[in-house]
């Protein structure tokens, strides 16, 4: 796993981790997607079925090392 990585709670903010330590610290009920909890994040939206099936290949395409406003959730991010 590459960090930093956002995990979600269904109870807790959304956090970014930076290590596998801080990983295992979680516990359990955490999940690396809101929806895992049920959680709508784009209303009206129509899934795409083929995103699951091909989730573990376009994790593996993201960079080593990532610009930190890259790692920011785009309503976190500064605007220029």
């Amino acid at each position: 796993m590459q960090f930093p990585v956002w995990r979600y709670s269904a109870t807790e903010p959304a956090r970014l981790i930076a290590s596998a330590e801080e990983h295992d610290a979680l516990g359990d009920g955490w999940a690396d997607s809101p929806a895992a909890h049920g959680i709508e994040t784009a209303p009206g939206a129509t899934p795409d079925p083929d995103i699951a099936a091909h989730a573990a290949v376009l994790g593996s395409a993201a960079p080593a090392e990532t610009a930190e406003s890259d790692v920011r959730p785009a309503s976190k991010r500064k605007r220029r």
